[in-house]
């Protein structure tokens, strides 16, 4: 697998980040394929990077860091 996360802008939003999924597969020969990606999988990276994102940024302005 190789995941790529984009930061389009500083928004904490769905159009702020893009998340691409590669994924390869070893045929009997032994040579890399590529392998199909379920399309949901990058939709569910984004939202757990989003989610966990908006944590940090609450615990900062909770916790008065600043940075």
């Amino acid at each position: 697998f190789k995941v790529t996360a984009y930061i389009l802008n500083p928004g904490l939003s769905a159009a702020a980040l893009k998340v691409a999924v590669f994924r390869e597969v070893r045929d009997e020969n032994g040579l890399w394929l590529p392998a199909m990606v379920s399309a949901d999988t990058p939709r569910k990276l984004e939202d757990a990077i989003l989610i966990r994102a908006r944590q940090i940024r609450i615990a900062e302005v909770e916790g008065g860091v600043t940075g």
